[in-house]
């Protein structure tokens, strides 16, 4: 027996708390992804970060696997994360790949992040967006952050988001028009139907929806 643990969208996380919807993988050597509630690297976001000690090893290599996600039409999703980069060691290839499986065991890199960026003579935070129209049939999509050391600086990751576009249509019901006669339109229904497109909800309190119905002009 076990249980399956899913993803809502959105789903924004800046580890500013410790976290429970991520676990981690050693894939070879002893250092692995931990969550710093302190880091030396000031985040962008909230107080914490994702951290690899990628400076004190070569090889190391770990994962940090999301719980799955149901991307089943949603309307261009997309993955943002902030990374930390520097210009020190540039002959070190200290990097994350970003990793996504459908079946829960074979995954595909779908982009790779190197910590050596000659940009950042100051190390700083650049934000990385992936977009996840690929997988909008998929109903359990499985993300994942594979660290590779090569002893050069260490990793760091800010901020994790997955989101997607919202979408709505409106539709108009009127009575058929050989049933309207003139003057005698009392009790005749106009009816409006709003409807959500994308399995993303929306919450009416939080995105407001007028509608303004004008009905002008006579017809003989």
């Amino acid at each position: 027996d076990y249980q399956v643990k899913k993803l809502s969208l959105p789903y924004d996380n800046d580890f500013s708390t410790p976290t429970s919807n991520i676990s981690y993988i050693q894939n070879a050597g002893y250092i692995k992804w931990i969550q710093d509630p302190n880091p030396t690297m000031t985040p962008v976001y909230g107080t914490g970060s994702l951290y690899f000690n990628s400076a004190i090893g070569n090889g190391q290599i770990s994962t940090a696997m999301l719980y799955s996600i149901n991307l089943k039409n949603t309307l261009l999703p997309t993955l943002d994360f902030w990374f930390a980069h520097d210009s020190s060691h540039a002959d070190k290839q200290d990097r994350v790949e970003i990793q996504i499986s459908t079946n829960g065991y074979s995954f595909n890199t779908i982009q790779t992040i190197y910590r050596y960026d000659s940009n950042f003579a100051n190390p700083g935070w650049q934000k990385h967006t992936i977009n996840l129209s690929d997988y909008t049939s998929e109903t359990c999509v499985i993300i994942a952050f594979r660290a590779i050391s090569a002893g050069g600086g260490n990793m760091w990751i800010d901020r994790i988001a997955i989101s997607s576009a919202q979408e709505m249509s409106v539709s108009l019901d009127i009575p058929k028009e050989e049933d309207l006669i003139a003057c005698e339109l009392d009790h005749k229904e106009l009816k409006v139907k709003v409807s959500n497109n994308t399995l993303l909800s929306i919450d009416f309190d939080q995105t407001p929806v007028i509608l303004t119905l004008n009905i002008s002009g006579a017809k003989t």
